[in-house]
């Protein structure tokens, strides 16, 4: 495991288990843990494709299906205008009690996807059809495919004095007109619509 990362005029001094190196990049992989809601077969339906854990690795594959994305309102909004280059037939689910900024939902409006504010109870997977949604109102909702977007943040914390995030205008390269700029992604999204990793 990483230790330290100091700077050494060559790029970076490594510490590692006792062990030391210098490089002239890092790549800072501080990994996430994905959540998933209450869920019956969350494994099987994460096999099945049913249940999809990254939009920017796999949204290609949802070309016309029914989408579901769930999780804090404006992050999951900033997904489902991404999956919305991929199929037009979006809903989001927000968690209630952090509702977004009317900029999050113009987009939402904008790009006709469907939003609904709820608490998710349970969801089934239905093999062979998708996964039903069930809220705590008791409100069903049917879907092809579901992306929770439900992650814990970073598996380790870090700070660094050397270390300056990316600004928005760094990060986006949407150049194409049916796609927001990055003033139009939220502050709490982890990826932004044309960016690559």
């Amino acid at each position: 495991m990483v230790e330290e990362i100091r700077p050494h005029t060559l790029g970076f001094e490594v510490r590692y288990d006792g062990h030391g190196c210098v490089a002239r990049r890092v790549i800072l992989a501080t990994g996430i843990q994905d959540s998933l809601p209450a869920m019956d077969d969350a494994d099987a339906a994460i096999l099945s494709g049913t249940v999809r854990l990254c939009a920017i690795c796999d949204g290609y594959e949802v070309d016309g299906h029914e989408v579901a994305v769930y999780g804090e309102a404006e992050s999951t909004i900033g997904h489902a205008v991404f999956l919305r280059s991929f199929t037009d037939r979006v809903t989001v689910i927000a968690k209630p009690g952090q509702p977004p900024r009317e900029e999050a939902l113009a987009l939402v409006r904008h790009y006709g996807i469907r939003y609904l504010e709820a608490e998710v109870g349970q969801v089934h997977y239905r093999p062979g059809e998708g996964v039903e949604v069930v809220t705590r109102d008791g409100a069903r909702h049917r879907f092809e495919l579901l992306y929770p977007n439900l992650a814990r943040g970073s598996a380790r914390s870090w700070r660094s004095a050397w270390a300056r995030p990316a600004t928005r205008a760094a990060a986006c390269r949407s150049t194409t007109t049916d796609r927001p700029r990055c003033r139009a992604c939220t502050p709490s999204a982890t990826w932004f619509p044309g960016s690559s990793r």
